[in-house]
């Protein structure tokens, strides 16, 4: 993957932030710290690497982020911040990411009626649901003022 070590380095840092692991380190429990951080850095890694090879992508918005690694398996967090390492290492690895977070408030009300994002759905799928491409449901986002990277 290209730029798998600047992504892994961004995973890094975040793992290592985390309250759980600085705690480890402080209480010179470095092994333990060590694994978990690798753990956590492997994880997700491996998590991007299946996104991309299921042609998948990232939604961004008022309520946390999710990235889609196919129409059945996502992986949420609460941060909505487009700095976020997590979202910074999806944009440099090339997943397309959708930043709901720049759409006016006034506007947002009128994404109720837009389709739901899909990898290989699409609008016969027999379900009671409206599913498109999740390209086209980024052109509608971004038409109300939404950033959409690695398109």
């Amino acid at each position: 993957m290209e730029n798998e070590n600047k992504i892994k380095k961004l995973l890094y840092k975040k793992a290592d932030s985390w309250w759980y692991h600085q705690q480890l380190k402080n209480e010179g429990k470095i092994s333990e710290y060590k694994k978990l951080v690798n753990n956590s850095v492997k994880h997700d890694f491996d998590y991007i690497q299946d996104t991309i090879n299921n042609n998948g992508f990232v939604t961004i918005g008022r309520g946390g982020y999710s990235i889609h690694k196919n129409d059945n398996i996502t992986l949420s967090g609460y941060t909505n911040n487009i700095n976020d390492l997590t979202i910074q290492a999806c944009i440099l690895s090339g997943i397309p990411v959708l930043n709901t977070l720049t759409i006016p408030e006034d506007k947002i009300i009128q994404v109720i009626k837009f389709p739901l994002m899909s990898i290989n759905k699409n609008d016969f799928y027999d379900e009671p649901m409206n599913y498109r491409p999740f390209k086209h449901v980024f052109s509608l986002y971004m038409k109300l003022g939404a950033e959409a990277y690695n398109l």
